[in-house]
């Protein structure tokens, strides 16, 4: 095709024609912030092939056509390709950029493609020295060897395409600019080959789904590198290209650059990722609003980091392996700290959770050998995923303090923290989560406060050193296994606000001894007290015999008091009738 280039400059000997653009509207897609317009373009014929003034078609068949420029000094400055050419009534789409097409246009500063081109072939835009940014359209599939080869000046690429286009090792020298891409398919580019050499690779969604003369500027400024990511007012700081930062450093709440003052609202992905020299203190400014995944991991040598009241969310991964953290400071208006975001800092020995928290991702804070002590003043924070095991801490925590604000307290949060010999539960709270002390061995006292209406399934489960727990008058149900395998009780009284009690939520409580049933309870569950073999005494206060499973109770042996009254209908009821000794009492 190169030859065929070379050809037609000698067949060029009539002079240029004018042509006429018209523009047609027509959907845009694949990350165009508006629809795209249809360009159409009259042409003429020339020599063989067809020719609008600026741009050269070769006719594909009866509706495709691929271009080429073949005079280089009528392609400079910006160059719009037509989705379309019409000649002679006949309309083409234009679906291919040609072989060598633009080879050599130096002086090509921008080039807009449109989505009717699905291929782009060899060499089409090799040493195109003046290009800083590329679009590459959605609808291109395949993008040939050396296609941008040369084109030292890139300094953003952006390609639409859901499916990663096929493309080459030599397809793109400037792998080290940043490539964007549509939401949700970084696994496919970087499953791709070729196109997971590129070193910054950023989703339309996590900047801004526009490609302006200003977002994706790139530039350094006080040895920080930063990506513009709102035209003319934001700015992300990011990872610096073959080197690493080190030291001390300060990230500022705003930065100029060409004129323009931009705000630092992100630290982008990545950004000091395993920059062991940095090192001392870190201060996030209260102008940033997010921290990206892995920002900060594997930077040994910080020593402690304050993260700005304006930060809403700390990424997966950020601070992971930050070992040298000694103290950590979590702004209040802080709403998600990402999964292992804080793992394997080893160095820090307590941590404060703000009450602006609504979700932390499965082991944030999990293999922090050091810590000790947790302030939780979340106020209604969910649960961790358990399907794979998650949990926030580890279990060296040995003081965890409920702040008076915290309604919810989360599924597993002190799960397995077996070094926690004593827990006080707020006023505030409402609501106990599944297994939310779970395995909490060396608890000895809990003081559930009266606000609390319901008590998880598993929330103190196997907590065998409990001997005892005084239910408030405000819990309406009790979950399943909530209680189970609490050996170290001697004794259980269920209030009068209890309606129900949950399958097995005493089982195993060995050490039981003595048992009274709230006057409200109107169902106990299967194995409530089942293999609680010591019990001796039952006090069953309603005066209409709860629902009952056969395998309740382990046995019939223990003596029940029962309501004034009440003595036939436990008599003549089928499973509680057959405790042997039932006496009427005025409770």
């Amino acid at each position: 095709m190169k030859n065929l280039k070379t050809l037609l400059l000698l067949f060029l000997a009539i002079p240029l024609f004018i042509c006429c653009e018209k523009d047609e509207p027509q959907n845009g897609e694949g990350g165009d912030s508006e629809p795209e317009t249809e360009i159409v373009k009259e042409c003429v014929e020339q020599d063989g092939l067809l020719f609008d003034g600026i741009l050269y078609y070769e006719i594909i068949n009866q509706i495709e056509a691929t271009v080429y420029c073949v005079e280089e000094d009528l392609c400079v400055g910006k160059i719009v390709i037509p989705h379309k050419i019409k000649f002679d009534k006949n309309v083409y789409s234009v679906t291919e950029i040609g072989e060598f097409a633009f080879d050599g246009c130096e002086e090509l500063l921008n080039i807009k493609i449109p989505n009717s081109i699905t291929y782009i072939g060899e060499e089409a835009f090799e040493t195109c020295v003046g290009l800083d940014k590329i679009i590459i359209p959605n609808s291109v599939t395949y993008i040939g060897e050396e296609a941008f080869a040369g084109c030292c000046r890139l300094s953003r690429i952006a390609c639409l395409a859901t499916t990663p286009p096929t493309i080459y090792e030599d397809t793109f020298d400037e792998v080290s600019c940043p490539l964007y891409i549509p939401k949700d398919c970084i696994s496919a580019y970087k499953a791709a080959d070729y196109w997971n050499d590129f070193n910054d690779m950023f989703e339309w969604d996590e900047f801004l789904p526009e490609f302006g003369d200003e977002v994706g500027d790139i530039f350094v400024s006080d040895g920080l590198r930063y990506m513009v990511t709102k035209g003319a007012e934001e700015v992300a700081v990011i990872k610096l290209i073959d080197s690493s930062y080190s030291g001390e450093i300060i990230i500022p709440e705003s930065v100029k650059f060409n004129g323009i003052t931009y705000s630092v609202t992100s630290i982008g992905e990545s950004a000091f990722y395993i920059c062991k020299s940095l090192t001392g203190e870190l201060i996030i400014p209260n102008s940033v609003t997010s921290i990206g995944r892995e920002a900060f991991n594997g930077c040994t040598g910080l020593t402690s980091v304050t993260i700005g009241n304006s930060v809403t969310s700390i990424g997966n991964y950020a601070f992971r392996g930050c070992s040298g953290l000694t103290s950590v400071t979590i702004g209040n208006s802080v709403t998600s700290i990402g999964y292992s975001a804080f793992r394997d800092c080893d160095g820090l020995t307590s941590i404060e959770i703000p009450n602006s928290v609504t979700s932390i991702g499965g082991y944030a804070f999990f293999d922090c050998s050091s810590l000790t002590s947790i302030v939780w003043n979340a106020i209604k924070c969910a649960d961790p995923s358990w399907a794979d095991g998650e949990r926030f801490f580890d279990d060296s925590i040995s003081t965890f303090i409920f702040g008076n604000a915290v309604q919810y307290i989360p599924a597993y949060i002190c799960d397995d923290m077996s070094k926690l010999t004593s827990i006080e539960i707020p006023n505030s709270v409402t609501s106990i989560g599944y297994g939310a002390f779970n395995g909490c061995t060396g608890l000895t006292s809990i003081d559930i406060s009266n606000s609390v209406t319901s008590i998880g399934e598993y929330a103190f489960y196997g907590c065998t050193g409990l001997t005892s727990i005084e239910i408030p008058n405000s819990v309406t149900s009790i979950g399943e296994s909530a209680f189970y395998g609490c050996d170290g009780l001697t004794s259980i009284e269920i209030p009068n606000s209890v309606n129900s009690i949950g399958d097995g939520a005493f089982y195993d409580c060995s050490g039981l001894t003595s048992v009274t049933i709230g006057n409200s309870v109107i169902s106990i569950g299967k194995s409530v007290f089942d293999c609680c073999y010591r019990i001796i005494e039952i006090n069953c206060k309603p005066i209409t015999p709860p629902n009952i499973d056969s395998n309740s109770f382990c046995d019939f042996n223990a003596t029940m008091n029962v309501p004034k009254g009440a003595l036939s209908n436990y008599k003549n009821h089928p499973i509680w009738g057959q405790f042997e000794n039932i006496n009427e009492v005025n409770f």
